[in-house]
């Protein structure tokens, strides 16, 4: 299933950080392969275009990623999360609530 595209979307900003959290849950991304160390392809897009198109590191510490890479989690409630180390992710990619999620493992 690793070249399946799962589909979700942005539900919550974090106004501290400015990480996205996604409807997307853990469940869905074990079965499509996705563990510690895995790079995941994501794209996010908004009404009016694309925002990212990336390559990000799947893991549970930002360590693993240098300063101002991109890296993606699973956050406190199960989902997929995105964040950039010691960068706010909102700011970065001018990115809001309801944008649309796709990602895939590519490892």
């Amino acid at each position: 299933m690793k070249e399946s595209w799962i589909h979700g979307s942005v539900v919550v900003l974090d106004g501290v950080y400015g990480n996205l959290w996604t409807n997307i849950g853990w469940d869905l991304l074990e079965k499509s392969g996705v563990k510690n160390g895995t790079k995941i392809e994501v794209k996010i897009r908004r009404l009016d275009g694309s925002i990212c198109d990336s390559e990000v590191l799947f893991n549970k510490i930002f360590g693993e990623v240098n300063v101002g890479e991109p890296i993606a989690y699973v956050n406190s409630v199960e989902k997929l999360a995105f964040g950039i180390n010691q960068v706010n992710f909102a700011e970065e990619f001018e990115v809001g609530s309801g944008s649309d999620v796709y990602m895939r493992a590519i490892n």
